[in-house]
């Protein structure tokens, strides 16, 4: 029961911390697409990231249900 928790908590953090950096961003160049290039690698790893922890969560909570149903 924890670990689908704690990935699904991360993933909200992550999500969030990404939101706060494009807004920054936004603030900063206008947009992401007038950043340099050093600043969207950054992004891009945010989404790898990303993208990494909802597919565990889904994994996790797949698990959890298959052990656990109801």
């Amino acid at each position: 029961m924890v670990v689908p928790i704690v990935f699904s908590l991360v993933t909200l953090v992550l999500l969030l911390s990404y939101i706060k950096w494009e807004k920054k961003c936004k603030e900063k160049f206008g947009s992401i697409t007038n950043a340099p290039d050093v600043v969207v690698k950054r992004e891009d790893r945010h989404f790898v990231l990303l993208f990494l922890f909802i597919f565990l969560t889904l994994v996790a909570w797949t698990f959890y249900l298959e052990l656990d149903p109801f």
